[in-house]
C-alpha cells in the first residue's frame, strides 16, 4: 500500500514538473515576442518610451478604478446578504419564542 501510494505521488510530481516546465517555456516565449513587439514600437516612433509609458500608466489607473468598483459592489452585496440573514435569525427566534 505504501509502495502504491509512493509511485502515485512520483507521478503526480512528474506531471506537475512538466507542467511547470511547459508553462515556463510558453510564457518566456510570450515574454519575448512583447518585448520584441515594444522595442519595434519604440524604433518606429520618436517618442515610443514616452507613449508607452503613457498607455501603460493609463491602463494602470483604469484597472484600478475597475478593481475598486468592483469590491466595493462585493462589499454591498456581503452587507446586504449579511442583513438579510439577521433579519431571518430574528424572525426565526421570535417565531420559535426564545
Amino acid at each position: 500500500m505504501i509502495e502504491a501510494a509512493k509511485a502515485k505521488l512520483n507521478n503526480q510530481s512528474q506531471q506537475v514538473s512538466a507542467l511547470a516546465a511547459s508553462t515556463t517555456a510558453a510564457t518566456s516565449e510570450y515574454i519575448a515576442k512583447s518585448s520584441s513587439r515594444l522595442k519595434a514600437f519604440q524604433e518606429k516612433y520618436k517618442n515610443g518610451d514616452l507613449w508607452i509609458f503613457f498607455i501603460g500608466s493609463f491602463t494602470f489607473i483604469l484597472l484600478v478604478y475597475i478593481g475598486l468598483y468592483l469590491l466595493s459592489v462585493l462589499t454591498n452585496f456581503i452587507y446586504d446578504s449579511h442583513t438579510w440573514l439577521f433579519k431571518q435569525y430574528i424572525e426565526l427566534k421570535n417565531s420559535i419564542g426564545f
